[in-house]
């Protein structure tokens, strides 16, 4: 662990020449670390660690090249996720994290506190803003690589939806970009959203566009791209977005009043006014945008100057059969809660929404009837030349169990997969 420690505090010291050499040091520490670990209180250490060194770096953002610290940051919340997924695992609930929800829009492995406009960076606003300085060098109307904006976490990335969607927005038509003259009242970081392009083009314009098709009028934009395809598929599923729509997705810089952290009532009943989470995962805050009495929105000047969009050129029902086709198979690995998306096998973990899977009429199933609750048997088995390997026994729950059976150094080396498959049923 000090060794860990000692590379943490190189990277941070260390000048920006030097930093992708040090997270590469760092990284490659934690994943010989997590072979090591047998108890909770050595994961909340590293994640301790993790989260002290992500916010120094964050904090010094501006001073740093963008593509240093997006290396550098996207190496840090890859390990962090890791070890708030190996949490998960051995404590059955979420981690609390004390970092912002900007810093946290990949996490779906842990809670936070409430979002503001003066959110620090995070890898997620940072890989916006690297976007937008690419666009200043291409015509609208241009086809543009925006595979960027689709950012593969180490741990989460065998989800096919990201790997198809990073596909997808590699040649895609650039529809508008601001002339970024004014920032006037704006927030540092970027909000995205995917809409009926219709609805893109009249926002990226100045002029007002009819929001009146989505529940309580209510648009609410994300942190991610990944994100705000998530909660489009969810209002297609709920009948408020038309399946043969064309669709395009929009960037800007919210102003400060739309982000501000107020509270819907004193009580804090209800939750924050601009924003919305589920159940406080760090992945799931998004803002809260509300059209006027007759139903429609309008972006300010400021907004507008700051916001860049391109047509994704499939409809909702295209994408959401493409984005979410592993939700739509019977043996999938993962399910949804509105937009978010989850191993199958957290679904029991204290604090995960209840999770729902698409049945053949494209509607959302609870997943709960379909899978087994974990069982508390503590099962031990000792296999010749290795270690003792004790597990909770959680049925319907093999990819948590292949993830840390598969990644820790005390699995025999002899050990073939059928030995391994026996160990984990």
């Amino acid at each position: 662990m000090q060794g860990i420690e000692d590379a943490a505090d190189r990277l941070v010291q260390a000048p920006a020449q030097e930093k992708l050499r040090r997270i590469a040091q760092l990284c490659i520490a934690l994943s010989l670390y997590i072979g090591d670990i047998v108890s909770t209180m050595q994961i909340g250490v590293v994640l301790t660690l993790l989260e002290r060194t992500i916010a120094s770096i964050a904090s010094s953002a501006t001073t740093l090249p963008l593509d240093c610290v997006i290396e550098v940051l996207q190496g840090l919340e890859g390990q962090y996720i890791r070890y708030c997924q190996l949490y998960c695992a051995f404590e059955g609930e979420l981690h609390y994290s004390p970092l912002s929800p900007n810093a946290l829009a990949f996490n779906n492995f842990v809670k936070c506190d409430f979002a503001t406009a003066s959110m620090e960076i995070g890898v997620a606003a940072l890989i916006a803003r690297q976007m937008r300085i690419a666009l200043n060098g291409i015509d609208v109307g241009s086809l543009a690589n925006f595979s960027r904006l689709v950012w593969i976490s180490p741990v989460i990335g065998s989800f096919t939806g990201d790997a198809w969607l990073k596909q997808i927005v590699s040649s895609l038509t650039l529809s508008s970009k601001g002339l970024q003259n004014s920032e006037h009242e704006l927030t540092d970081f970027y909000w995205v959203t995917v809409l009926p392009m219709t609805v893109i083009e009249n926002l990226v314009s100045g002029t007002a566009a009819s929001i009146a098709f989505l529940p309580q009028f209510q648009v609410n934009p994300c942190s991610t791209l990944a994100t705000a395809v998530s909660k489009t598929c969810h209002w297609l599923r709920r009948g408020h977005i038309d399946p043969l729509t064309p669709l395009g997705a929009m960037y800007w810089r919210p102003c400060i009043a739309s982000a501000r952290s107020g509270l819907k009532v004193p009580s804090g009943k209800g939750g924050q006014e601009h924003w919305h989470n589920c159940a406080y995962v760090a992945s799931s805050y998004c803002g809260v945008i509300t059209g006027g009495e007759d139903g429609n929105w309008q972006l300010t000047a400021a907004e507008v100057d700051w916001s860049f969009s391109f047509d994704l050129g499939v409809n909702a029902r295209q994408l959401a059969n493409a984005y979410l086709a592993d939700c739509y198979s019977g043996t999938a690995h993962w399910a949804m809660h509105k937009h978010l998306v989850f191993p199958v096998a957290l679904s029991h973990i204290q604090g995960v929404p209840a999770l729902c899977t698409i049945n053949h009429n494209d509607e959302e199933e609870p997943i709960a009837p379909h899978i087994e609750a974990a069982s508390t048997e503590i099962v031990q088995h000792h296999g010749q030349d290795c270690d003792t390997i004790v597990y909770r026994r959680c049925i319907g729950q093999g990819t948590v169990l292949e993830y840390i059976a598969l990644s820790r150094a005390f699995l025999n080396p002899g050990s073939t997969p059928t030995t391994i498959a026996h160990w984990l049923k």
